[in-house]
This record gives C-alpha cells, sequence and structure tokens, in this order.
C-alpha cells in the first residue's frame, strides 16, 4: 500500500494541514486510517506493559489499566 502526504503551509511557512491519499490499491490493507488509529497503541507503553508482564502481571491486566 501506498500513500502520497501533502502538507499544506501558510506564507509565514506554519504548517495548516496535511492530506493523506492512498494511491496504490492494496487487498490486504482495506481499513481505514481512522480504524488503524483506534488499535494502534504507544510504543513506550507497550515496552512498560511488556516490563510488566515479565514481572508476572496478566496481560490483560496490564493493558486495562494503561
Amino acid at each position: 500500500m501506498k500513500l502520497h502526504v501533502v502538507e499544506q503551509y501558510s506564507q509565514e511557512g506554519v504548517l495548516e494541514f496535511v492530506t493523506i491519499v492512498q494511491v496504490d490499491g492494496c487487498l490486504e490493507h482495506n481499513h481505514t486510517l481512522e480504524y488503524s488509529d483506534e488499535l494502534k497503541r504507544n510504543q513506550k507503553l507497550m515496552e512498560i506493559a511488556g516490563r510488566e508482564v515479565s514481572n508476572g502481571y496478566q496481560y490483560a491486566a496490564v493493558v486495562n489499566n494503561s
């Protein structure tokens, strides 16, 4: 899957908005960016969760409390 990212800046050089467009279809990736954002977890939080699981806590308990 390929995305085309266009950043629009004002004359003062301030980022005003970003447009993301799918430019190459892919049968394996048929979800929206919004759906992906709902599922993803912050990498740092996942590292902390991994440490807590290695300390003996249940994964579900760690994830539900983060």
